[in-house]
């Protein structure tokens, strides 16, 4: 049996967004994309990964708390990571079932896309709402 095969690269991170003591887990790969549906716990990531249990404790896991921005729009969820000099780290954005496919570096800026993006979801229904009368 041969044993020299190298193991696959851990080409990827872990995030995960926690919701008071529940959280789930998102996938980040070296690119800096997340992948937009998450895992209810991190072997399911591992799995779809194909990563080998002994590399398991090699990925990298970066945690994010979810916080309740008054001006966040309904529908979306945001996720911060935090230094504890309350510097912040990077911004998950969750709308629905979906994880927005890049990390935000201030809430400012995950709070003002959410807000764009809600903007534009309501002008493409008004058009639409338009178009049919």
């Amino acid at each position: 049996m041969d044993h020299s095969e190298a193991s696959p690269e851990i080409n990827y991170k872990l995030l995960r967004l926690a919701r008071g003591k529940r959280y789930v887990i998102a996938v980040q790969d070296q690119s800096g994309e997340i992948e937009p549906h998450p895992y209810w716990e991190e072997t399911q990531a591992f799995f779809a990964r194909g990563t080998p249990i002994e590399q398991w404790e090699q990925v990298a896991t970066e945690v994010f708390t979810q916080v309740f921005p008054d001006a966040l729009p309904s529908g979306f969820s945001v996720f911060v990571r935090m230094e504890r000099r309350n510097i912040c780290l990077g911004v998950v954005l969750w709308r629905g079932a979906v994880i927005y496919p890049f990390i935000f570096p201030t809430l400012e800026d995950a709070l003002s896309a959410a807000t764009q993006d809600e903007w534009i979801r309501e002008a493409h229904a008004k058009t639409e709402l338009d178009l049919a009368c």
